[in-house]
């Protein structure tokens, strides 16, 4: 089904599909129409329509946006706060300033990583030794290491896997495969997930 949006006074054309497959305003509007808002046709939004074509195409699956020094990509950001497009707003935001850094914990879709470094679609992260791309689109929530996780130590000049088996205000007590114990400074950067 095709859908007319009239954005400021500029009219924008795509389908149901495109505006549905996420939820926001535009979801919304378009689910629960009012006919109030119908002018000629079109779902009206008293909105500047300059960077709409934007939110269209991210809707549409593009990743393409603006300069991230620009006067666009900083109304993209208001526009897609205004919208309620989550993914988006995310996404805009690691851009500006990515909310961590090397070496942060994470937690996403109930899986913990460490940050082994920010790039512009997210992060490059490390878990049991491997290292996976975790788009910035994604929930992502900080974390914690916690008694019972798998972890990887720093000790004696090598990485190890170990278990957590307690966790203090300003330690890791962490057992090793062969049954050994060993206290880790928490602040020291030696314990991975």
């Amino acid at each position: 089904m095709v859908v007319k949006l009239n954005v400021g006074g500029k009219i924008f054309v795509t389908t149901l599909s495109t505006l549905t497959n996420e939820s926001s305003m535009l979801s919304s509007l378009v689910q629960n129409a009012n006919p109030a808002l119908l002018i000629d046709g079109c779902f009206f939004i008293d909105r500047d329509y300059t960077v709409f074509h934007y939110i269209l195409n991210f809707l549409r699956g593009s990743q393409v946006l603006p300069k991230k020094c620009s006067m666009e990509f900083q109304l993209l950001q208001e526009e897609a706060n205004y919208y309620c497009l989550e993914r988006l707003h995310r996404h805009l935001y690691h851009l500006a300033q990515p909310n961590f850094k090397k070496y942060d914990l994470i937690m996403v879709k109930g899986n913990k990583f460490n940050i082994v470094k920010a790039n512009e679609d997210g992060y490059i992260v490390s878990k049991n030794n491997q290292h996976f791309q975790i788009n910035c689109t994604e929930e992502i929530t900080s974390a914690k290491i916690e008694a019972n996780d798998n972890i990887i130590i720093y000790h004696n000049m090598s990485w190890i896997p170990a278990i957590c088996s307690l966790v203090t205000k300003s330690d890791f007590i962490v057992k090793l495969h062969n049954g050994k114990e060993l206290t880790m400074n928490k602040f020291d950067n030696v314990v991975r997930v």
